[in-house]
């Protein structure tokens, strides 16, 4: 099902000149499909996370009830596959008795499916993308109702994570990571923490290094605990913040350092009435803590910014986004405000690869997914379309590399009788985003491109790319080409640009002043601003053309580097009117 939903509508315009034709311009969003579907033999149906695969298909994880022949109904875990179109290719369940759905992740070569029967194991079960079953494990602890959020969570050589809690259900519990090569076998377990059934492990993420980093909730305080890839202990903190009561129920590795960041919401209170977030490094020591006022998830952008996104009441049924932005040194920015008529509210974040982010939630019946840029201003917005007397809620969100966007959740009858699993993809491949690598400067630092405004051929200010972390005092360009994306070497990094390619004018990057080497260096560009001549340059007149597609990447001098330059990532993205 077709349905743009942005601020564009899709129309040709004839160059002035005539030297060209305009291209099409889409929508900088659109959504592709959308499916709300019971499983076979389903009562409530409900997605309890998802999977992108590499054509676009949608795996998504379903905790399901279903009758059985002798009355009543059980529960059961299943993984869906939903195809480029939106139908149902396939559905497997778990093969264990009255099971609940723990998420799914891709890894490897297939999709795995964590589910845990209450009183007895949990287990993995991976599947190919066609639905065969490649291997199964089991662990002989329980996945309980106790734990929330517990994911497997697939590593750079296909392996799996998964944590669980071990109990006699008495007045201890044992908190266990396991991990699993991406054939299934187990290659090591580590206890985590010892507490009681009230505690709890929420999130788990891993590092670029392949340490592994769990937070979570035990005997009052909030825990961060780091292991290495082999499972070895590196340290633990547990400790309170301020004078409330935090569960960490989130947790990620910033991008371009070995830095931790975790977060969670005050569980003293509900709704919550603060969140909190802290920062530890390499070696487990605190290097800041904030408590803000509102926040429900987090997520870390590219160029390691922080961005807490919750929902806060603004008058009768009326709820609005806020969203907090930490930069990577630590430094509060003050909270945006998302205004729109209807009730919102956040239900998941996720990072894109130039600066931006973007949020899933549901808006009184519908659900919408909303995108910002590197300084949190929006860009876009889109809705789903529920049937009559339905309403949808979205939980959870991803993307793959290809610029689309899945979306997964539950669609409620308006009685809360019944629910059925909400799926939807969206096309987001005219919106900006980043791709390709950077080339590491000669002080270790990755150039990051990343943007923030928007484009258009009508303005002349307005859409910013910056390059941060570039080295200070430098002199540097932007290349940019009209004719796709390349990956090829060039001066000891990748060109990601195709040919021919054209340049800017030369920009120096500031910072600190000499004779500090360092990355503090920042080259921005106004691509509207040089699109419309007022920066000079002689721009490409395609630059200002709605619907054409441009490529830009950074260069600049590093002399100690190789071939004294360095290369930034890229950015590609659709000129709008």
């Amino acid at each position: 099902m077709q349905s743009p939903l942005s601020q564009l509508s899709p129309f040709v315009l004839a160059a002035a000149c005539g030297a060209f034709a305009a291209p099409l311009v889409p929508a900088q969003v659109s959504i592709e499909w959308q499916a709300r579907t019971l499983s076979p033999n389903g009562i409530n149906t409900s997605a309890m996370d998802l999977a992108v695969g590499p054509a676009g298909e949608v795996y998504v994880v379903v905790d399901d009830s279903f009758q059985v022949p002798f009355g009543g109904s059980v529960a059961r875990a299943m993984l869906m596959r939903f195809d480029q179109g939106g139908a149902l290719g396939w559905a497997r369940e778990a093969s264990l008795h009255s099971t609940f759905a723990r998420g799914a992740i891709e890894a490897g070569d297939g999709f795995v499916l964590a589910a845990g029967a209450t009183f007895t194991t949990g287990v993995l079960r991976k599947y190919s993308s066609a639905g065969n079953l490649l291997w199964m494990a089991t662990q002989p602890v329980a996945f309980t109702e106790l734990i929330q959020n517990v994911a497997p969570l697939a590593l750079a050589d296909g392996g799996v994570l998964v944590t669980t809690l071990s109990s006699d259900f008495g007045a201890q519990a044992q908190y266990v990571l396991y991990r699993y090569s991406s054939s299934g076998a187990l290659q090591w377990s580590a206890p985590l923490l010892s507490g009681s059934l009230a505690d709890g492990l929420a999130a788990t993420a891993v590092g670029d290094n392949g340490d592994v980093l769990v937070t979570g909730f035990v005997a009052g305080n909030a825990v961060v605990s780091r292991r290495a890839a082999s499972g070895t202990p590196r340290w633990t903190d547990a400790f309170t913040i301020g004078t409330a009561t935090y569960a960490l129920g989130a947790c990620a590795v910033l991008h371009h350092s070995d830095v931790s960041i975790s977060g969670g919401a005050d569980r003293a209170s509900f709704p919550p009435t603060s969140y909190a977030l802290v920062a530890h490094d390499a070696a487990g020591n605190r290097l800041w803590t904030h408590e803000i006022p509102f926040g429900a998830h987090f997520a870390v952008t590219s160029n390691d910014a922080i961005v807490v996104v919750s929902s806060i009441d603004a008058g009768a049924s009326d709820r609005d986004v806020y969203l907090t932005r930490i930069d990577a040194a630590g430094n509060l920015a003050a909270p945006v405000q998302w205004v729109r008529a209807g009730d919102q509210t956040v239900r998941n974040i996720v990072a894109g690869d130039a600066g931006e982010v973007i949020l899933a939630g549901s808006d009184g019946d519908t659900g919408f997914v909303a995108m910002f840029d590197a300084q949190v201003a929006f860009v876009w917005s889109a809705s789903t379309t529920p049937p009559a007397q339905s309403i949808d809620e979205p939980r959870f969100l991803r993307r793959s590399n290809s610029g689309h966007i899945a979306v997964a959740g539950r669609a409620m009858s308006s009685t809360f009788s019944n629910s059925k699993v909400l799926a939807v993809a969206l096309d987001a491949t005219q919106s900006p985003d980043g791709y390709c690598s950077a080339k590491l400067n000669s002080q270790g630092c990755l150039p990051t491109l990343v943007f923030s405004g928007l484009s258009s051929a009508a303005a002349t200010s307005g859409f910013t790319l910056s390059v941060e972390r570039a080295l200070n005092q430098a002199n540097g360009l932007f290349f940019y080409g009209l004719n796709g994306s390349s990956a090829t070497p060039f001066q000891g990094g990748t060109m990601c640009l195709a040919p021919p390619r054209q340049r800017t004018p030369l920009l120096n990057s500031g910072g600190s002043p000499a004779p500090a080497v360092d990355c503090s260096g920042v080259l921005a560009l106004d691509v509207n601003a040089f699109a419309s001549g007022a920066l000079g340059g002689g721009a490409n007149p395609q630059l200002a053309l709605p619907g054409q597609r441009v490529q830009w990447q950074c260069w600049s001098r590093d002399a100690s580097a190789s071939f004294g330059t360095s290369l930034s990532n890229a950015l590609s993205y659709v000129v709008l009117p």
